[in-house]
């Protein structure tokens, strides 16, 4: 979920952003990214507080095809370097949102 907060900040700036205010756009640009750094944290502190069996957690979305014991499958891991990266794209991203505000409100 929280890969949809600044999609859908980008989308009420893209419709109505020429007719809000410098403040409110700079609030909405950043305050998606800050959420959805708010929900990488949670995450990542489920993840550490209640580690998964194997020290990884695996979403299988489908299996491509099944032939004599090959079987390639697309899915998402999640393990401690997956949460440390995850928390450093969005914590970067929201640093450098919050100092792109300065520039654009002011």
């Amino acid at each position: 979920m929280h890969s949809r907060l600044p999609f859908a900040g980008f989308l009420v700036l893209a419709v109505f952003g020429g007719r809000l205010s410098r403040t409110l756009t700079a609030v909405i640009g950043a305050g998606s990214v800050g959420l959805s750094f708010a929900a990488a944290a949670a995450a990542g502190s489920l993840f550490v507080s209640f580690p998964p069996a194997g020290s990884s957690f695996t979403l299988l979305l489908w299996q491509w095809v099944n032939v004599t014991g090959f079987s390639p499958a697309v899915s998402f891991t999640l393990d401690s370097l997956s949460v440390v990266m995850i928390l450093v794209v969005t914590g970067v991203g929201f640093l450098i949102h919050l100092y792109s505000t300065r520039f654009h409100a002011g």
